[in-house]
């Protein structure tokens, strides 16, 4: 058996967490998932393409099949896109649901 650690991330002031949902979500060619937050912390892991990564106030990342990511709980995700318009992406997202927390992702309308 080999564990290869893939991320690590401090969650801060951590509400009681009652369970955890693993979701597996599939982004067209050059779709764009668009501003939002999330209720929750996030855990991800890139399965297969590229996605372009960035949280508000940060510098892009670019996301290949392997790499992990986190988004925490109420920040603001400026972009969470497909980084080719030639081939779709697929990645697994954990979410970290508190008690009666059932909606998972906030769009938030930048207009």
């Amino acid at each position: 058996m080999r564990r290869t650690d893939l991320q690590q991330s401090v969650l801060a002031d951590v509400p009681n967490i009652e369970s955890a949902r693993m979701v597996r979500i599939e982004l067209d060619r050059g779709q764009s998932v668009g501003v939002h937050r999330h209720p929750c912390d996030v855990a991800g892991y890139v399965l297969d393409g590229t996605i372009r990564y960035q949280r508000h106030g940060t510098e892009a990342l670019i996301l290949h099949p392997g790499d992990a990511f986190f988004e925490p709980r109420d920040e603001t995700i400026a972009h969470f896109d497909n980084a080719s318009a030639h081939e779709p992406a697929t990645f697994l997202a954990c979410y970290l649901l508190a008690p009666g927390v059932d909606e998972v992702i906030e769009m938030i309308d930048e207009t």
